[in-house]
């Protein structure tokens, strides 16, 4: 039973659970289902027995974890993972690095405000043709006014 305990605080306080929900150990288990478990537990193996279970259990889980550090030696993992986890590390900063949105965003308040001026300058040249040709009418028109 303690054992189970130390394994859910340790899952619970260890740096590899950070993206699990807060609250949940060892398998995302909770503490009421780590609770009902041990209450399963309980009435299934007897309070005599329990103490006993829970070792074996303990000693089988040690067992495993000593079988999967072998094995991760003999293959290389350590090694590979480390490896894998560096080149990881190098293509983030690179992507960092050539990351041009700066650049583009940069490149679009610039356009953007070219066209404005542009666009201003239409306008303003718009309205001056706009002036000049009814100036024009209203000379014309006196003219022709004239005239009579």
């Amino acid at each position: 039973m303690e054992i189970i305990i130390y394994f859910w605080v340790y899952c619970v306080y260890n740096k590899r659970c950070k993206g699990r929900k807060a609250g949940m150990g060892l398998f995302n288990i909770g503490i009421f289902e780590l609770i009902l478990v041990l209450v399963v537990a309980f009435l299934i193996v007897g309070p005599k027995d329990l103490p006993r279970v829970a070792r074996w259990i303990g000693r089988q889980l040690k067992s495993i974890r000593k079988f999967i550090r072998e094995l991760k030696k003999e293959t290389g993992w350590d090694e590979f993972s480390a490896e894998f986890r560096e080149t990881k590390e190098d293509l983030q900063a690179t992507l960092r690095q050539a990351d041009i949105s700066k650049e583009l965003k940069e490149a679009s308040e610039e356009l953007k405000k070219g066209v404005s001026d542009v666009k201003n300058e239409v306008e303003t040249v718009a309205q001056e043709l706009k002036e000049e040709s009814e100036g024009g009418n209203k000379a014309g028109d006196l003219a022709f006014l004239k005239s009579f």
